[in-house]
């Protein structure tokens, strides 16, 4: 596989060279602080006049007081060069305050936009998407706008007015002196614009490795049990090492374009001086301009050299701020989970029911392979039913489709008589609840991993978890556990057994109450003891309920109403333990191996 191919969804960006369409959306985001926006514009507008306007003073000076020796007038252009300087000072320490400002709400504005575009985005993207690059999004490129926003902007915006305010001062000025360094201007003009072009590739290229090396260590960490139990240390080191090495290789080639910029700058500094003292100093001899002229300018040169200067830094900035906004747009404009239209939502009817209906259901991951083919059964309200059959038969497809997590391709699903793709989101994971083989639990205490309701008060939240503990007859769990509902968990859970986060799931679900109960091989990794407590705790979850039991020991579903036997994405079977024994299809084939198994 090229190296191409295996480029993931969010590393093709859509926006190209388009920067002007970059910089109205990010500039969108000031339209909520525009007044606060505006304030800053004319500060800056302000501040810039005022750097501008010393010059100005000292050609006046020279000419005025210095050339006729006019001793009477010294005090007068003290106190107005201190109150420019003072003025200035004080326009430029309110402008980066609100500059400042006006960044960090943006950036948190961005933050917050792009993790709720992710958290609604379909299952399957996160499929397509590796963590460590979705990662990358949310923090390394939040962060290049941030330091654009923060301070790279401010820079950025004084850098533009400032040049542009110094090019017409002069061409006012001595217009054929400043039109001679306008000419230089644009040459230099020319040359930024020649290696930004290059300078943008190689960021692009930069922000897509960092990405690939974030994802890299994201599964690398996460899987290192594995790496250690299998010595794959050297060789996922190698792989790491080359990785990092095309990075490495990146950012010597965007060092070696940016450091053409500070010798540019500072010849073109070295040329627009020599140029004013040849040319001007021409035209203060034949007397077409002043000494007081020919001082502004070399004043106004120095000006211009800083700026210059740090305008290259700066638009470095601006390059890596739009490779980074090319990925958080894209990313941004990821359709979410489709939802039924306004005029087409169904929402089920108030009450407990809970029935389930598929016909003749079709659905595949991929176009050519189909993972389900034509399965058609009915769950009336309150039956518990079973769902066995090998691995990759298609039983947690079906926990995939009835919560909407993917969306069948053929037949359809009902839920209490509505066709599941007319009904929103919300309302059916509010009423299907489900309890996974593999728990994941978050960083925080055991009370705030049930998600209570949150109108509920906090001595409210704890009471209703004592009673859903104590309703699944575990009681003991909490009693062990260092500060009971007030205990911290490690990052997922870490620090409990697999049992015991099975348990915390399924007190989760208990905490809201559905009518629809998934297990979706809730009780397949622990130990026969812990297996009896949480059969106990599974009796009282289903009570009641209608129930959707995947399994993979099949003496877990003794007690179930019914069975049904998936082979190949297909219902083989259907029917009570007993009846499918007897008819000695794939259920008794499957019972018989299993206990022969368990015998040995």
């Amino acid at each position: 596989m090229s190296e191409e191919t295996q480029f993931y969804a969010e590393d093709l960006v859509k926006f190209g060279s388009a920067d002007s369409r970059l910089l109205l959306r990010l500039l969108r985001y000031l339209r909520p602080y525009w007044k606060m926006a505006v304030l800053a514009a004319v500060l800056l507008l302000a501040n810039t006049a005022l750097m501008i306007a010393i010059p100005v003073v000292l050609q006046r000076f020279v000419d005025q007081v210095l050339v006729p020796r006019d001793a009477g007038r010294l005090w007068d252009f003290t106190v107005l060069v201190l109150s420019l300087v003072t003025a200035q000072a004080v326009s430029s320490a309110f402008q980066s305050y609100l500059f400042a400002w006006l960044g960090q709400r943006v950036m948190y504005d961005i933050r917050r936009d792009l993790f709720s575009r992710v958290i609604h985005l379909p299952v399957s993207y996160f499929d397509k998407n590796p963590v460590g690059r979705l990662v990358t999004r949310v923090t390394n490129d939040i962060g290049s706008l941030n330091e654009l926003f923060a301070g790279g902007f401010i820079q950025l915006i004084n850098d533009v007015f400032l040049i542009a305010f110094i090019l017409l001062t002069m061409l006012f000025l001595e217009w054929r002196l400043g039109l001679l360094i306008l000419g230089l201007f644009a040459v230099l003009a020319g040359i930024i614009w020649y290696y930004s072009g290059k300078i943008r590739g190689v960021l692009r290229e930069s922000k897509r490795l960092i990405a690939r090396i974030n994802a890299f260590l994201n599964e690398n960490i996460t899987g290192m049990k594995i790496i250690q139990l299998f010595g794959r240390e050297g060789e996922r080191d190698k792989m790491f090492r080359e990785v990092v090495g095309r990075y490495t290789d990146t950012q010597y080639g965007l060092l070696s374009l940016q450091s053409y910029f500070l010798p540019v700058s500072t010849f073109f500094a070295g040329c627009v001086g020599a140029l004013i003292f040849w040319y001007g100093g021409g035209q203060v001899l034949a007397g077409f301009t002043t000494i007081g002229t020919l001082a502004a300018f070399q004043t106004y040169s120095q000006m211009l050299y800083f700026p210059v200067r740090t305008f290259t830094d700066k638009y470095n900035v601006l390059l890596l701020a739009f490779a980074s906004a090319e990925r958080i747009f894209t990313l941004m404009d990821e359709t979410p989970e489709p939802e039924p239209k306004t005029g087409e939502t169904v929402p089920l009817a108030p009450g407990k029911r809970g029935e389930i209906v598929f016909d003749r259901v079709a659905f595949g991951y991929r176009s050519d392979i189909q993972a389900l083919r034509e399965i058609s059964f009915r769950i009336a309200p309150g039956e518990r039913v079973a769902v066995v059959g090998a691995t990759g038969a298609g039983k947690t497809t079906l926990v995939s489709l009835l919560t909407r997590f993917y969306d069948y391709q053929g037949g359809s699903i009902r839920l209490d008589g509505r066709d599941i793709r007319e009904i929103p989101r919300g309302e059916i994971r509010s009423r299907v609840g489900v309890v996974q083989q593999d728990v994941f639990l978050f960083s925080g205490t055991l009370l705030e991993n049930l998600f209570l309701p949150g109108e509920w008060s906090p001595d409210e939240r704890r009471r209703k978890a004592e009673e859903i503990f104590e309703a699944l007859e575990c009681t003991e769990f909490l009693k062990k556990l260092p500060k009971g509902l007030d205990t911290e968990l490690a990052e997922r859970g870490g620090n409990l057994s697999a049992g015991e986060r099975q348990l915390v799931a399924f007190a989760r679900l208990l905490c809201f109450d559905p009518e629809v109960v998934i297990l979706d091989e809730a009780t397949a990794n622990i130990d026969s003891t812990t297996e009896r407590l949480l059969q106990r705790a599974t009796a009282r979850l289903t009570r009641g309920r209608t129930s959707l039991l995947i399994a993979h020991r099949l003496s877990t579903i003794l007690g179930c109403d019914r069975i049904l036997v998936l082979h190949h994405g297909k219902l083989a079977e259907e029917g009570t333990h007993e009846e499918l024994l007897a008819k000695g299809g794939i259920y008794a084939k499957l019972y018989t191996l299993q206990f022969q198994q368990q015998a040995v």
